[in-house]
């Protein structure tokens, strides 16, 4: 016992463990990094363990599963001389060594900041969920699965990998001498988490279906509705100092209310294309502010379920359609429900056209038809379903 203890306190060297995290690569990445990932679904995101450790003299090393390859911790690149694999630090300690991998993700799906008629911040909570369990020395990294405990509702199928999920590790070391088993390090998510969400700290990764703006609607899938998510341009004071920052709760991928999804898919669309982000607000307002390409009373449904404006089958056109003259509608187009031509008092919901779902065979590819799908989130996650009734007025954002 005394060579046993003689030997551990050789290897370990006096290192203290200062701050752990996940890594985070791609296929194609030439290094992997801390930051957190919006991706599309396809790029599937490897994930790895670094942990920094100081010994009594200040020397400083990074322990990975990952490799000596390039490493960015925050935005830092990592000296590959101060990399060190963790079976090469471990080599020769009587211990086994596994990494239990966790999805952390809100316990509800639904969420009010707004209560007795004044704004109220409802408190998110977390829990974790342990989905893979691999060996601490396992160099193949861990697959960041987006697959929530809110399953996806949609009448089409769609990739799996899409929206949100944040991870968490445990790992644990068993005493090959002794067979006890205990927690070698757990990543304390509990710390980030506060009144308004979760922090960025804890690794995120968002998958989405493509860089439309229904594509970063798709991002947010996995997340919880927020009635009267906070926005960043609210001054509200409260007695709490557990409020980190004034950024808006969707823009953190935290939750939304339904025109903050709207909203925060197309910030996410414009911001790519570098123009000026929308700012968040209630639905009325994307009336107030784009362009009203009609209103519900100006609709109506036929028999075969076509909507048309002045007897004329509306067109559902894509994207990349080169066609724009003349009525037409298209995907990312914003539904506000409740509204009347000069009368807004009545709108409570918004949502986004999402997919023309005609086919050559029925007919109804390239018009709009109740079969064709809508993206919202109301009262729970995100999901799609059928626009069924002509009972929205649709805005264009632009053309």
């Amino acid at each position: 016992m005394c060579l046993y203890l003689f030997l551990f306190s050789i290897l370990n060297r006096g290192y203290e463990v200062i701050e752990a995290g996940i890594l985070g690569k791609r296929r194609d990445d030439k290094y992997a990094t801390t930051e957190n990932r919006n991706v599309l679904y396809r790029d599937t995101v490897f994930m790895y363990i670094i942990m920094e450790m100081v010994d009594g003299d200040n020397d400083t090393i990074y322990l990975t599963n990952y490799s000596r390859k390039k490493i960015e911790v925050k935005g830092r690149t990592v000296p590959q001389d101060r990399i060190l694999l963790f079976d090469e630090f471990f080599a020769g300690y009587p211990f086994l060594f596994y990494v239990e991998w966790k999805k952390v993700e809100s316990v509800w799906s639904s969420y009010s900041n707004f209560c007795c008629d004044r704004i109220e911040p409802d408190s998110i909570v977390y829990s974790d969920t342990t989905f893979t369990v691999k060996n601490l020395f396992d160099t193949s990294g861990t697959v960041a699965d987006p697959s929530s405990r809110f399953p996806l509702s949609s009448p089409v199928k769609l990739p799996d990998f899409l929206g949100t999920m944040r991870y968490s590790f445990t790992i644990h070391r068993i005493d090959i001498l002794t067979y006890k088993e205990d927690i070698f390090y757990e990543y304390p998510w509990q710390e980030h988490c506060h009144l308004l969400g979760i922090d960025e700290e804890v690794y995120r990764v968002s998958y989405r279906l493509d860089n439309t703006v229904t594509g970063w609607a798709t991002s947010f899938f996995n997340l919880p509705y927020i009635f009267v998510s906070l926005s960043r341009y609210k001054n509200v004071n409260w007695d709490t100092k557990e409020i980190p920052s004034n950024k808006h709760q969707a823009e953190r991928y935290i939750g939304a209310d339904c025109a903050d999804f709207v909203t925060f898919a197309w910030r996410r669309y414009e911001e790519q294309r570098n123009k000026k982000m929308m700012d968040y607000g209630y639905s009325a307002k994307f009336i107030i502010e784009h362009k009203v390409l009609f209103y519900p009373e100006e609709i109506e449904m036929d028999y075969d379920g076509f909507f048309r404006y002045n007897g004329e089958k509306i067109r559902f056109i894509s994207d990349s359609s080169p066609s724009r003259t003349g009525l037409y509608v298209k995907p990312g187009d914003i539904m506000v429900f409740g509204a009347r031509r000069g009368d807004l008092k009545e709108v409570w919901h918004s949502a986004m056209l999402f997919m023309d779902r005609g086919t050559e065979e029925d007919g109804k590819k390239g018009y709009l038809d109740k079969d064709d799908l809508l993206v919202e989130i109301i009262c729970d996650i995100p999901h799609i379903l059928e626009v069924s009734l002509p009972d929205f007025t649709l805005v264009r954002v632009e053309d």
